[in-house]
């Protein structure tokens, strides 16, 4: 039997993490924000899931031991991780293997000389580092861990990541958002040609569907974008500022320049529906969910929540009628039993 949706259907993640670049704070990019997505998804009966950057964690955890601002840090977001799981939300696999060489200073968080991207590691080398990310998360939150998420959406080349997750028990991933293209030298991926469903099993590339592919992708919705969006975003990044309004303090690393001007000359481009400061007033014009395609998978990061983004994805789910939640993984599990409703 096939799954069906009988529902329009919402899935909400959040990728739980810090800045590359700038870190910014603990307080204000991670448990501010998320006891506002907490309060919201008491409020609407959601199920979210945190796709948690574990190697966040496993760094924290080693500078913990000769630093007490590290340990108080670690120690709050552990709490803060215990208490997603025991409210019912899902914890997911994030990986950034950049914090396999970060170190801490006495001014934060140094990202220089580190690697962002799988590709940059080798095959055994980044199994070490999925497989340690995914032990501490999973003892940090108490729960068995199913679902994935790439960092950066990099889950391209898929072969050296797949055997990591294959030996993690992994099944399910949700890096892809349909259309998206970045080439640049410490990221990149190529979405433009990719199965035109709500979801699909791979084998070899989460970008290539397979009948009887072990893995399920589970996509991230996506929407067309006017270049006058990076116009602004460019003139916030040259000011070294976030918008006011997002209550994250830390700032991105700037993609490179060939992508920038890209991004700039473009007419239009396909970006992941977002509940982040910048993208959110953008849901309500976004048309992803409805007869055709009832699910509807919007992402987002706590660092980079609004005063508004909430507002926002309410009258997003009035406007649709959206009457079902599911989180990544529940979504995997009915899809894989045929369950339809």
């Amino acid at each position: 039997m096939t799954y069906q949706l009988t529902e329009n259907t919402l899935v909400l993640s959040q990728d739980y993490e810090l800045f590359f670049h700038n870190s910014g704070s603990v307080e204000n990019c991670l448990l501010r924000p998320t006891e506002v997505l907490l309060k919201f998804a008491r409020r609407k009966d959601i199920c979210i899931t945190f796709y948690v950057d574990a190697g966040m964690l496993v760094s924290m955890r080693h500078y913990a031991e000769t630093s007490r601002e590290v340990s108080g840090m670690r120690d709050q977001v552990c709490r803060n991780i215990e208490a997603l799981a025991a409210g019912g939300h899902e914890i997911g696999l994030h990986v950034h293997p950049h914090w396999n060489a970060t170190r801490w200073t006495d001014r934060g968080w140094d990202f220089s000389n580190t690697r962002y991207s799988p590709r940059q590691y080798r095959a055994g080398e980044f199994f070490d580092i999925c497989k340690s990310y995914c032990e501490e998360l999973a003892e940090v939150a108490g729960a068995a861990i199913t679902t994935y998420r790439a960092g950066g959406f990099c889950i391209q080349p898929f072969e050296h990541i797949g055997e990591a997750l294959h030996a993690l028990g992994i099944y399910t991933d949700s890096s892809v958002v349909p259309g998206m293209y970045l080439n640049d030298h410490d990221k990149s991926f190529d979405f433009r040609k990719v199965p035109d469903a709500p979801w699909w099993f791979f084998d070899g590339e989460a970008t290539v569907s397979a009948d009887s592919g072990r893995f399920l992708e589970i996509p991230i919705s996506s929407m067309r974008l006017s270049p006058f969006f990076y116009w602004g975003r460019a003139l916030d990044r040259l000011r070294q500022r976030q918008p006011p309004s997002v209550y994250g303090d830390g700032l991105s690393k700037a993609i490179g320049k060939v992508s920038a001007l890209r991004r700039l000359m473009a007419l239009e481009r396909n970006v992941e529906m977002s509940t982040d400061g910048p993208k959110a007033p953008l849901l309500e014009s976004a048309s992803r969910v409805g007869n055709e395609r009832r699910l509807c998978h919007i992402m987002g990061h706590p660092k980079l929540l609004s005063t508004e983004s909430l507002n926002r994805l309410e009258r997003f789910i009035d406007q649709h009628e959206i009457s079902r939640f599911e989180s990544v993984a529940s979504l995997a599990n009915r899809v894989r039993a045929g369950l339809s409703f």
